[in-house]
């Protein structure tokens, strides 16, 4: 079974969903394509429209898949601490270490 090309418009019956020319009518169950044939409502595509959906389909995968590259990607950028950071952090960690141990400053009073 394949995608059906709507040639006038229909309705599925197993969903509900109407279909108007143009429209792929996906996967009819013999019943309905017998049905839908003989109505003059859907056709099986020809081999160029077989060929041009199958590489739509193709490409839409790949999109897919390079968003899906993409977001895994930020993922991980996001998730990793920048090198400047774990610097930044360094230092901050530094300077409060050596501001609460060291001795007190030349000429400050010193409490006792």
């Amino acid at each position: 079974m394949s995608d059906y090309v709507v040639i006038a418009e229909c309705v599925d019956e197993r969903t509900g969903n109407r279909y108007q020319r143009g429209q792929k009518f996906p996967n009819p169950t013999p019943a309905q394509e017998e049905r839908l044939t003989k109505a003059g409502c859907i056709r099986k595509p020809t081999d160029a429209e077989a060929k041009l959906a199958k590489a739509e389909e193709e490409a839409r995968l790949d999109r897919v898949a390079a968003d899906q590259a993409e977001r895994e990607r930020k993922a991980m950028e996001t998730a990793a601490p920048r090198p400047s950071a774990i610097a930044s952090a360094r230092r901050r960690k530094a300077r409060s270490i050596s501001s609460t141990s060291a001795s007190p400053k030349r000429g400050a009073p010193v409490r006792r």
